[in-house]
Order: structure tokens, then sequence, then C-alpha cells
């Protein structure tokens, strides 16, 4: 299914889904078991606090505190770079290509969450938002991940600005 509005937005949960299964090809999750998009549908319609997640098989989730996102978001801003970008609670998420978390991974205050077993929440769950979609606003097409060795730098530099901030874990 196409979605019939474009670009999809946060409320609009069966444009959401029909994107993350349809245009980005994830696997979406309701508790352990995996679903389809008409399953997910109907578990926010009897219960809105459903959380929907995705497996991170096709992407790493590399997460921060949110004061440190919200300076990693400007300056890729500033950059020109379009890195996808989920804000859940106290955390920023950060795509990345797959397999490639791991040049961050020991940067202290990040978390990366990485194949198939690890999940990530999405959004029309409460709370989760995206900042930078994983879509071209203009066309219905995935926006390309870059390396996490690009988002490297900036996330040294922003964690380097808010060291004591914790939080992170929205990404399992």
């Amino acid at each position: 299914m196409t979605t019939s509005v474009w670009p999809p937005r946060t409320r609009d949960r069966s444009a959401l889904v029909h994107t993350y299964t349809d245009l980005l090809g994830w696997a979406l999750f309701v508790g352990p078991d995996p679903v389809q998009p008409g399953v997910v549908e109907d578990a926010f319609t009897s219960n809105p606090n459903t959380v929907l997640l995705a497996s991170c098989s096709s992407f790493d989730a590399v997460s921060i505190s949110y004061s440190a996102a919200a300076e990693v978001l400007i300056r890729l801003e500033r950059m020109e770079l379009l890195v996808p970008c989920l804000l859940s609670g106290d955390t920023g998420t950060f795509l990345v290509k797959a397999g490639s978390g791991k040049h961050v991974a020991s940067l202290g205050g990040v978390e990366v969450a990485a194949g198939g077993a690890a999940r990530m929440v999405l959004p029309p769950t409460a709370g989760a938002r995206w900042d930078t979609p994983p879509w071209r606003r203009s066309e219905r097409a995935p926006v390309a991940l870059h390396n996490a060795d690009v988002v490297g730098p900036f996330l040294s530099g922003a964690l380097r600005l808010y060291p004591l901030c914790s939080g992170t874990g929205e990404a399992t």
C-alpha cells in the first residue's frame, strides 16, 4: 500500500506503518512478536499505549542523551548532513549504516543497537517523534544512511559539552 499523504505525519499511524514496511522494508514488532501493518493498526486501536518497535537489521541505532542529540542535530544541519534522528523521552537516536555503529560504540554516553535481535522504539508510540525522518520529505524515497564514522565527530563534540547527561536506552 502506498500512503495517501506525503510525508507521513507522526499521528498518522497507518501512513507511518506503511512507510516503515513498504518504503523502508523494516520488520515491525509489537512486544516480542513480528507483526504486519494491519495488526499494528489494530493494536493501536485497542490500546493507544502500544509500543511499536523496529528490528535494527537494516541500520544501527546510535543513542545519546537528548541534550547531546540536540547539539548534534544543530551541527549536522550547519554541515547540511541529513542523518535520521528519533527523539523519545530523554534520548536521541541516530540511524547509521548497518554494521557501522561499532565506530562510535566506545564513546562514553553512546549506546549502539545493531542486528536483527536489537529493537528500536518508533512513532506512533507515545512520546516518540522523528526530528529527522529516514525518508525524504519531498518524495517517497528513503534517506541514504551515513557510516557512523561520519557522525562520530559530531557525537564526540556534543558529548564533551554534555558529559554528565545520561538516559540512553530507548534503543536496545
